[in-house]
């Protein structure tokens, strides 16, 4: 389950960060946020999911690092969150319910990371 739950998240971030990379004149056009944002945001995003790939290969790995990598999902979540309420009037509604659909999915991935990481370390 957990490695499972780590490819999962490799691939919604490097997806993530295809899109911001390839995107991101549309994205700033609904968040706010300027170009040198998305594409460090991008980079960033592939780097993880390279090193998710490498856990997920390694199960010893895995149940080292994942408490961080659900660390770090459940601080996306919340940072996107309040950057959403701060920047709300610059922000359109497709923009808003992207971040949105983004949190639900980055939530869902570090449950289910987390409730590997349990069942493999039990």
């Amino acid at each position: 389950m957990l490695q499972r739950s780590l490819s999962a998240n490799a691939l919604f971030s490097a997806v993530s960060g295809l899109v911001m990379l390839l995107y991101s004149p549309w994205l700033q056009t609904h968040l706010a946020a300027p170009g040198w944002f998305w594409i460090t945001g991008g980079v960033g995003l592939l780097g993880f999911s390279a090193m998710l790939v490498v856990m997920a290969r390694q199960p010893m790995l895995a149940r080292q690092l994942t408490p961080m990598v659900v660390a770090a999902d459940t601080g996306w979540v919340l940072s996107t969150f309040v950057a959403l309420v701060v920047f709300l009037p610059e922000v359109t509604a497709t923009g808003a319910s992207l971040v949105g659909a983004v949190n639900v999915v980055v939530a869902l991935l570090a449950g289910a990371q987390l409730a590997g990481y349990r069942a493999a370390t039990a």
